[in-house]
């Protein structure tokens, strides 16, 4: 059997719990965190304008010429890449092997 707990002496458990939780409650309010919510609201603006300069002006050209590729026939056939079709505006076209089966 355990020993009766002494009536002065601190429950380790309750004491680790106890800390645990005040510091929790604590932390929010410290300068650390004030300075991370800072660095976050300057550099999230940051990479969306850096991004937005970056990516589009590299997939736009691309996006554009897909229409060019499709009509002139020369490297992609309409409807063959689901994807360039959509971008284009062309419905697909159905591929079938005989008359009867594209009724």
């Amino acid at each position: 059997m355990s020993a009766p707990a002494v009536p002065g002496a601190a429950d380790p458990v309750r004491s680790a719990v106890r800390s645990a939780v005040h510091r929790i409650l604590r932390e929010p309010f410290t300068r650390r965190a004030w300075t991370d919510l800072g660095y976050v609201l300057v550099s999230f603006p940051m990479a969306i304008a850096g991004f937005l300069f970056t990516v589009p002006p590299f997939a736009l050209p691309v996006l554009l010429l897909l229409p060019r590729l499709e009509s002139a026939g020369s490297l992609l056939p309409a409807g063959s890449w689901p994807a360039a079709s959509s971008v284009s505006g062309f419905p697909h076209r159905r591929r079938c092997g005989s008359a009867r089966m594209c009724t």
